[in-house]
């Protein structure tokens, strides 16, 4: 595809937005339930201009096109900033070009359209919103319209006196003067009233009129180079206050603050990660420079009665030190400028006694914007957080803050009132001193973790919840939350279980990887799904297990499991459900295992183990402890007694040997260690220093443990890579920490002596290794450190030996061979699994091979009952069913709204709980559209479609060729990790070039001048194909291929048939951007 865009004539885009608002409820995607309606306006003055709510997009992507501008205006933006014109009007920008992943990069700066054709966009843009308004919110009553319409102009003064900049100023400030304005207006009764079908009386039209005679913009930003010259900066303001007689913004940058006040904030947030670019501290405006130059300016708009004042901030060069876009440099914005912008806003009010005006655009965010505004600062402009999910959604929660509809604690709503002058430096600089270390501006708000599904973007149904994708076992996550959400606990309970035969267990002590991909990342943070289903048990299990039955012995096959730890346990459960008849195996006195053993009780507690092995048991599982002890325990001897499938899970417990010279008396293994610890002997002899070795749980779990010893004073962990290498869990890692666990990184201990004094040598990181993490390399420096026990948690392996003497085939290597999809050995119906197979794991990974081998055994014996399925393969995976509409109306709520994620550590009610996580879900397996809410062109569309033969989710994803300047900005947060919506999403077409220069996968509808018809173009499969098209075409095509049983073509047809009928216009007429 090309990365043109194609514009709307103002009868297309109106024709547009009124058709799908009739269809959909809905205009560029934005469901008018999103819509910004308050039910009260105040009018706020800026500069000239009077507008209900000083908030909307800044110069950027959300201003370039007449619908970027009409969906900011639905969700609230009141004050308009336009993007960016220039004399260069013609350039190529690389792309893609904005990053917004979290804080936010971009590297393009001015539009991309001609300046012709952008001062026609923004007349449309200024019209259609004169007439939304008169449509959607009446303005009959008002003395003023709601919104006012800024110019952003750059870059030079030669660039702004040549001809075409000066046409387009002229044009903005006086609109009638031409001739595309002024035949637009005059013939909005013959073009544009016909399309509101009666919805817009000729009153509200002859408002629209009067209302379009005058300027579009009264005020302009001016948007400089970086490094622009002192006396250029101050020249073009001085020729927009004086000649062009308009109120004018200059922009600032936030190199002003000076490089060490920069790197020192930037380094106590987090972001010591951004290379700052040093070149532009040197040659950017300097604070006393700028000083002089704003002294000046005021002056001079006092001389002429117009408004000056400073815009805060423009980006922040940087070096573009990933792989994500292109170049050199790029430029920071969103939260990470925030407290940059904030400062420097402080700082200049401070200077002038709060009686400089200031428009803001640094980081706005919920968060912010209701106590920015207090301080007297107006306008707030917005751009990086209206390009993650929820898109243009998130301005709606901000303008119900900023008008009082909404209170937000700390905030006095009549300290939004802007009738008193000036801004309150005392109150600003509060807020510069807190945002330094605002929690919403740390770079650990949005963490480094990624929303991610592993695979290829499908074409069609790609709705996949990446918490389930993550789940080693595919639960049912947004299902069951919804369920304990509406109290509906043992129904949750129940739909759990269904593929996780230990909740209780995992419900304390998953690793929870669903959490780290959770999509509500890019809003507040994860959802705290162990928790969720923590509660689906403990208030759920009476009422589950009144209804349950349990599973009769149906089959003649008798199937051991040996090992009753976690793998052991799954297969047991499962197999039993699917009507065999099952006996464990188990060496200790005790099931359960290492959750039993050696998992401390402050993580796991006894009773949450025992319900799920108690509920196990009800299944008629048996179980024969101290297995082994008298008589050995074999595949033979198990075949001799009757049984047939036999399932090994015996876990990994042979420790491996740490490279440690000197006395090792002190040293003890951690399983050891944590085996007698979970017997609860307080009186283990290790002393008042203890030293952990390793970065797993393991290791974390053992220096909590000696922690709780009554004799312990310190625990050290020496780990051998940095703390971004370490295999732990994070949240065990803080546990640790909050314990008061010392931790060394890049630490390896060498010798220890018989007085415990050890000698840690000193690490670096070199290049990765296998495992991907960056290898330890030596260093020449060595420490010391006591130990009075000194515990190793450097990993675990299996047990060949006992493997072999179980009948398990191993090879010359010590290997056991497995099938990856069924875990059966090389010995027929003797399948491995758990730790045993791939060392040592996690508890959900465990239950995944458990169920996976009971699949498989349930699999074999159905085919040798001719197909014959029983138990719990005849339960499927139907999922309950909930009601659509209403489900629909809460995810969209959800999506526009930003909140606290509760602590799951400190709650006391677990209903409220739950309610406040389910009310946080999007809900990603029913809906997802997170590449519709991104894209500000609106390039992207859902398209409902009827589920059922052809579809499995309710919306399907269409890409508009037309409005796509690829940006890039719907596949950073698309959460497939190959493909992105732009490139891989069905397409429509404006034109033929179009088609010819994209290889996406789309339709072209054509004119045909030869019949006065219409042609269809489709490219399918790299193939262009063109046919006449008739009432019957597109059905024929679907038909034709549904009779091959080639579902993606059929489908690829269908969703075309669906377009045809509902949506029309989007195969309507566009023209050129340049």
């Amino acid at each position: 595809m090309s990365d043109l865009m194609r514009l709307l004539p103002l009868p297309a885009l109106l024709a547009r937005m009124l058709e799908e608002y009739r269809k959909e409820q809905s205009i560029f995607g934005i469901h008018e339930q999103s819509w910004y309606r308050p039910e009260k306006t105040r009018s706020t003055s800026i500069m000239r201009e009077q507008v209900d709510l000083p908030l909307g997009p800044a110069a950027g992507p959300h201003t370039q096109l007449a619908q970027n501008i009409i969906a900011a205006y639905l969700t609230g933006s009141r004050f308009m900033e336009l993007k960016t014109v220039q004399i260069l009007d013609n350039l190529e920008i690389d792309k893609p070009c904005i990053d917004a992943a979290d804080e936010g990069y971009n590297v393009e700066w001015s539009t991309e359209l001609s300046l012709d054709k952008a001062w026609q966009e923004y007349a449309r843009a200024w019209v259609a919103l004169h007439l939304l308004e008169e449509r959607f919110q009446p303005a009959a009553t008002r003395e003023h319209r709601s919104f006012a319409f800024n110019m952003s102009v750059g870059y030079d003064m030669k660039g702004i006196l040549q001809e075409p900049m000066q046409r387009y100023l002229a044009r903005m400030t006086d609109p009638m003067s031409d001739s595309f304005y002024r035949t637009m207006v005059e013939n909005l009764a013959r073009d544009i009233l016909p399309l509101f079908r009666q919805e817009l009386s000729a009153d509200a039209l002859e408002r629209v009129r009067m209302r379009l005679d005058g300027p579009i913009c009264t005020s302009v930003t001016l948007s400089t180079m970086h490094g622009c010259p002192p006396e250029e900066i101050e020249s073009i303001c001085r020729y927009m206050l004086r000649e062009r007689k308009l109120d004018t913004y200059v922009k600032l940058n936030p190199t002003l603050l000076g490089r060490s006040t920069v790197r020192s904030i930037l380094d106590g947030l987090g972001y010591a990660y951004v290379e700052l670019d040093e070149k532009g501290f040197e040659h950017d405006l300097q604070y006393g420079d700028a000083v002089g130059i704003l002294s000046r300016l005021r002056s001079d708009a006092a001389e002429v009665r117009r408004g000056f004042g400073v815009k805060l901030t423009n980006t922040l060069a940087v070096r573009n030190s990933g792989k994500t876009l292109p170049g050199e440099q790029m430029y920071l914005s969103g939260r990470a400028l925030y407290p940059l912008a904030i400062n420097l806003a402080a700082k200049l009010s401070r200077r002038f006694e709060g009686d400089l005006p200031i428009s803001y655009c640094g980081g706005v965010t919920v968060h912010n914007a209701a106590r920015i505004l207090a301080t007297g600062i107006k306008p707030l402009t917005m751009c990086t957080d209206l390009l993650k999910p929820g898109g243009y959604m998130r301005q709606v929660q901000i303008a119900r803050e900023l008008t009082g509809a909404v209170a937000r604690p700390g905030i006095d709503v009549a300290a939004l009132d802007d009738s008193r002058p000036g801004i309150d430096v005392p109150a600003l600089e509060k807020l510069a001193r807190e945002a330094v270390s605002a929690a919403g501006a740390h770079k650990r708000y949005r963490g480094t973790d990624q929303v991610r599904i592993e695979g290829v973007l499908p074409g069609t149904d790609c709705y996949q919840a990446p918490c389930v994708a993550a789940c080693a076992i595919n639960q049912p996550v947004p299902e069951y939350i919804r369920l304990v959400g509406e109290e509906r606990y043992g129904e949750a309970l129940e739909l759990i279980q269904r593929s996780n035969a230990l909740p209780s267990i995992t419900g304390h002590i998953c690793d929870h990887q669903c959490q780290y991909v959770c999509s509500r990342l890019d809003y507040e943070g994860c959802l705290n799904i162990r928790e969720i289903k923590k509660i689906a048990v403990q208030k759920g299990d009476a009422d589950y297990r009144s209804r349950w039955q349990a599973p009769p012995v149906t089959r003649e096959t008798k199937c051991a499991v040996i090992g009753a730890g976690p793998a052991g346990l799954s297969a047991a459960f499962f197999l039993a459900r699917a009507g065999f008849s099952v006996t464990v195996f188990e060496r200790e006195a005790n099931a359960g295992g290492v959750v039993r053993n050696v998992i401390p009780q402050f993580r796991l507690p006894l009773e949450a183990i025992e319900r799920d092995i108690a509920f196990i048991a009800d299944h008629g599982v048996q179980f024969v402890f101290n297995a082994g002890k008298e008589k050995p325990l074999t595949v033979d001897a198990l075949r001799a007694a009757g049984f047939g499938p036999v399932y090994v899970s015996i876990g990994a417990e042979v420790g491996n040997e740490i490279d440690l010279a000197g006395d090792r008396s002190r040293v003890v293994r951690s399983l050891d260690f944590l085996w007698t610890f979970r017997g609860n002997t307080r009186d283990l002899p290790i002393g008042r220093r203890v030293v952990v070795v390793g970065g797993g749980n393991t290791a974390m779990d053992a220096a909590r443990a000696a922690l709780t010893l009554p004799q312990v004073e310190r625990v050290d962990l020496l780990y051998r890579r940095s703390e971004a290498e370490m295999p732990a869990d994070r949240e065990e890692y803080e546990n640790a920490r909050e314990d008061g666990v010392h931790f060394h990184f890049l630490r390896n201990p060498e010798a220890i002596g018989s007085d415990g004094q050890v000698s840690v040598r000193v690490m670096e990181l070199g290049e990765p290794d296998s495992s991907g993490r960056r290898r330890p390399v030596a260093t020449d420096r060595v420490e010391m450190i006591h130990a009075d026990t000194l515990i190793t948690a450097i990993g675990e392996r299996a047990d060949t030996e006992a493997l072999q003497a179980l009948g398990v085939p191993v090879d010359a290597e010590g290997r056991v061979h497995t099938d990856p999809e069924t875990l059966e050995t090389k010995r027929s119906d003797v399948y491995l699994g758990g730790d045993a197979r791939t060392g040592p794991s996690t508890v959900v990974r465990c239950i995944a091979a458990g169920r996976r081998a009971a699949e498989a055994i349930t699999g074999r014996d159905n085919a040798g009952r001719n197909g014959a399925a029983s138990g719990a393969a005849r339960e499927g995976n139907g999922l309950p069913v909930f009601d659509f509409t209403r489900r629909l109306d809460q995810v969209r709520q959800r999506k526009a709204v930003i909140t606290a994620a509760p602590d799951p550590h400190d709650y006391e009610d677990a209903r409220s709980f739950a309610e406040r996580e389910y009310n946080r879900c999007l809900e990603c397996s029913f809906v997802c559209n997170r590449c519709v809410e991104v894209c500000p062109n609106r390039a992207n569309i859902a398209v409902p479609v009827p589920q059922g033969d052809h579809f499995n989710d309710p919306f399907q994803i269409v890409h508009l060729d037309a409005y796509c300047n690829e940006c890039g900005n719907c596949g950073h947060f698309c959460p497939w990790d190959e493909g992105v919506p732009y490139r891989d999403k069905p397409t429509i077409f404006s034109t033929r070039q179009d088609l010819e220069n994209s290889t996406n996968e789309g339709w072209l509808v054509l004119a045909d001048a030869a019949t006065g018809g219409e042609v269809l173009v489709t490219r399918y499969d790299q193939r262009v194909e063109e046919r006449i098209l008739t009432t019957t075409t597109i059905t024929e095509e679907a038909e034709r291929a549904e009779r091959r049983s080639d579902q993606r073509m059929a489908r690829f047809y269908r969703l075309l048939e669906i377009l045809r009928r509902d949506r029309p216009e989007l195969f309507g007429p566009t023209e050129a951007m340049r």
